[in-house]
């Protein structure tokens, strides 16, 4: 009997043993299939299902009537300066007749030839560097990629379903709900319309419309007073490009700071000084020190352009 009792106890020991084995295995498979699964990628969205809207959204026109800022506008800007800024411009998007018909819907957008000069040469430098002379309308997907992770890539989309609505269209990139309800409203006469048909902004040839109105509303960049292209960066993208402690009054730098992520500053400061040099016959705008503070250690354009060039080939070789 005794022998009885030991063999059936070390039978249950040896199933015990074996069920423990089995079961880390098994965790480890999942946690295995866990790391190897691929993570969610995000998705574009042109419709928001959830946002109450009534059908009634048509397509704007341009109003009937050319103001004299437009007569101004194609003064300081020729169609052959337009050509010559952007030589790669895509005419699916497009046009100098597009930009054209876009500012007769801003009477203050080049209200004098002074103000013009300024409102051209600063929005056309800002299009260089958001749609990579103007050659693309929409967000590069790449981006959700890299900064979207478990949060959301703009206001008003979905985290959980990772799915996003208000992603950048057009030559400023327009993101983030709050701008296509403000936008919205002002192309439509209503916020639903571009909350509920992001993709309207596009497939409605908003795309100079939506860019110039975030440069001239008090709703959004605000830049038509700014006369220091410095100040329009800050309104732009100065969160990520500009050096926060610029605004802080009576501040006394005691030290430079490499500014790593600020090459997108100089890169528009550039794009300024050649476009300026096309239409005004020179450039004159020689700092943003209303962005980066006067540090003259932040990246430049095309020190950023060789780290690139670099990381590729590192990546090819």
């Amino acid at each position: 009997n005794n022998c009885l009792c030991v063999a059936s106890v070390h039978s249950q020991h040896s199933m015990g043993v074996a069920t423990f084995s089995t079961m880390i295995i098994i965790q480890a498979l999942v946690l295995t299939l866990t790391i190897l699964q691929p993570t969610l990628a995000w998705e574009k969205k042109d419709i928001k299902l959830v946002v109450t809207c009534d059908d009634v959204c048509n397509k704007p026109s341009k109003p009937d009537k050319e103001g004299d800022n437009v007569k101004i506008a194609k003064e300081v800007l020729k169609k052959t300066m337009f050509k010559s800024i952007f030589p790669k411009i895509n005419k699916n998007y497009y046009t100098y007749e597009g930009l054209i018909d876009a500012i007769s819907w801003f009477p203050g957008f080049c209200k004098t030839t002074e103000l013009c000069q300024d409102h051209m040469t600063f929005l056309l430098a800002h299009m260089q560097q958001e749609v990579a002379g103007l050659t693309v309308n929409r967000e590069d997907p790449a981006n959700f990629e890299i900064s979207c992770n478990d949060q959301e890539c703009y206001l008003g989309d979905d985290v959980d379903k990772k799915e996003t609505f208000y992603w950048g269209r057009g030559a400023f990139q327009l993101s983030n709900n709050d701008n296509y309800k403000k936008f919205s409203k002002f192309a439509y006469g209503k916020e639903c319309c571009l909350e509920k048909y992001p993709g309207k902004l596009l497939s409605d040839d908003l795309e100079f419309v939506s860019a110039i109105w975030f440069f001239s509303s008090k709703e959004a960049g605000n830049m038509l007073e700014d006369d220091k292209f410095g100040e329009t960066i800050a309104s732009m993208n100065g969160d990520q490009e500009c050096d926060k402690e610029c605004k802080k009054e009576n501040k006394v730098r005691k030290e430079k700071k490499i500014l790593t992520n600020n090459f997108g500053a100089n890169c528009r400061l550039e794009y300024l000084k050649s476009v300026e040099q096309t239409i005004l016959g020179k450039a004159k705008t020689t700092h943003i020190n209303d962005c980066l503070c006067g540090n003259d250690s932040s990246i430049s354009c095309e020190e950023k352009r060789k780290m690139d060039e670099k990381e590729e080939e590192e990546k090819s070789g």
